[in-house]
């Protein structure tokens, strides 16, 4: 192995470790995502007052009523 081999592996070594920093921050960045989105929905679901709103189906008709 001369030099340059080495310094072409020495370079994508470091190049495949900062796309493994990259990869755990983007991951990081994702799952906190993941988790905003999840609160968000339990919300909507809960409603205003925390009490979950179901779908009621009378006369052919679709309403709101909370539980």
């Amino acid at each position: 192995m001369d030099d340059s081999d080495v310094e072409s592996t020495a370079s994508i070594l470091a190049s495949v470790k900062e796309q493994e920093i990259q990869f755990e921050r983007l991951t990081r960045a994702l799952e906190d995502e993941r988790r905003g989105v999840s609160l968000q929905l339990q919300r909507v679901k809960l409603g205003p007052d925390g009490i979950a709103p179901t779908v009621a189906n009378g006369n052919g008709t679709l309403s709101w009523r909370w539980q």
